[in-house]
């Protein structure tokens, strides 16, 4: 090879290295024949072919061709021990596999973020892209040769191969693919940030609903258990990191720049696939352990909290864009819309949950809305109406209002101290 490498930069070392592989390939075949023949020889010599072919790929090509190589490979290699019934060359297409996603992750570092020469990439039509798709066939090959769960033994050592394995590395790899050629495609079009940020949140959000779907149509208990905790993940990114960025785009759309704020308004489809995630995932309680249990008690508090914290926020934000041309700073709108929008808010929501509370006859709901309206009230006088007189002799009659309310619904009120089984007095 160091001949080799002299000659023409290097331009024949992979068939050298090729020429290598013929070679104990023909003694492999040869001895295979034999009855008598030492398996250790048989095997060292097969060893040494898969070494030289995967030698091939990374002594002759550069960058995504060996990956390339490695995808092919990988699945040829399972298809021949699948023929030959040699463990050894299944346990060889395994190792060459976690070579090609190796290899696939430094292309995504070259191709994506590259720390030389930087090379305008064409959308999804760009050799990085076409490698993870040529990955993903790769997988999906693999995933059909390997179709059972087994234990590749050899030499004392031993793989537990489960089928499932490749199925969520197949998973893992579409959606990281996916994410990075679209944040790529995003920057070079020179995207608000913001903008960027929420379509992320939409593609993250949809392939979410795609997982749940694909487990509602083939059910999968692997599946079952990743899909629970990635949903609560994805909502809790809802309430912190994605309203942050709504807030930042609310506030370009404040200060008069609406050409920059489009990723304000494409918050509305990430708020409808936030609720159909939020949607699954209260069904999902609910039919395996119901809303009077323990954990779905626990369940409606927290769906209860989520409801008037996104109202609150999108309220909000809308008080805020109307005083926009009021010439105040959007913390002053802000503030306004704290103590003068947030409060209605409040007292609607707590009025829809003591509705659904007594239709559905759940006391979790009715001692949700009677919390709010307490914390309402006591917002009401110590923070909203601090040195304004007036608006506290107001809000003391419309106090006395809902308090005559309460006393009359109170036949049915009085059920929030009892339990929901009983008979309606």
């Amino acid at each position: 090879l160091s001949l080799f490498n002299t000659f023409k930069e290097g331009l024949y070392n992979g068939l050298f290295i090729t020429l290598v592989a013929l070679f104990n390939f023909a003694f492999v075949i040869t001895l295979y024949k034999r009855k008598n023949i030492d398996k250790n020889l048989l095997f060292l010599l097969i060893g040494l072919v898969l070494t030289f072919v995967s030698l091939i790929a990374p002594i002759q090509l550069e960058g995504n061709y060996i990956t390339l190589f490695w995808a092919v490979e990988a699945v040829l290699l399972l298809y021949l021990s699948s023929k030959a019934e040699l463990k050894l060359v299944k346990l060889a297409s395994l190792l060459v596999s976690v070579l090609m996603l190796i290899s696939l992750v430094l292309d995504w570092q070259q191709n994506y973020y590259p720390q030389g020469e930087y090379v305008v990439l064409s959308v999804f039509l760009n050799k990085a892209f076409i490698t993870s798709m040529f990955v993903l066939t790769s997988l999906l090959g693999i995933s059909y040769f390997v179709k059972k769960d087994e234990v590749l033994v050899y030499k004392g050592s031993y793989i537990n191969w489960k089928s499932i394995y490749s199925k969520v590395i197949f998973v893992i790899v579409l959606y990281v693919s996916l994410l990075i050629e679209l944040n790529y495609q995003f920057v070079r079009s020179d995207f608000e940030n913001t903008l960027r940020l929420i379509l992320l949140g939409i593609y993250n959000y949809t392939f979410v609903l795609a997982l749940i779907g694909f487990e509602r149509f083939k059910s999968n208990a692997l599946v079952r258990k990743v899909i629970f905790p990635l949903s609560a993940l994805v909502m809790l990114s809802y309430m912190t990191f994605f309203l942050w960025q709504i807030t930042k785009a609310r506030d370009i759309i404040f200060i008069g720049q609406d050409s920059l704020a489009t990723g304000y308004y494409f918050h509305y489809l990430l708020l409808i696939l936030f609720i159909g995630v939020l949607i699954d995932f209260s069904y999902k309680i609910y039919k395996k352990y119901s809303f009077k249990s323990d954990y779905g008690e626990i369940t409606l508090w927290i769906l209860g909290f989520i409801g008037v914290y996104i109202c609150s926020t999108e309220v909000g934000h809308l008080s805020v864009i109307y005083q926009s041309t009021s010439g105040i700073a959007s913390s002053t709108a802000y503030s306004v819309a704290l103590k003068s929008v947030y409060p209605v808010v409040w007292a609607v929501t707590a009025l829809i949950l003591m509705i659904s509370g007594m239709k559905f006859r759940l006391k979790t709901l009715r001692l949700a809305s009677l919390v709010l309206f307490l914390i309402t009230i006591i917002k009401l006088f110590v923070y909203d109406l601090a040195g304004n007189s007036t608006g506290k002799i107001i809000s003391f009659i419309l106090l006395g209002v809902i308090l005559l309310v309460i006393s009359f619904l109170y036949q049915k009120l009085k059920f929030i101290i009892q339990d929901d089984d009983e008979k309606l007095a």
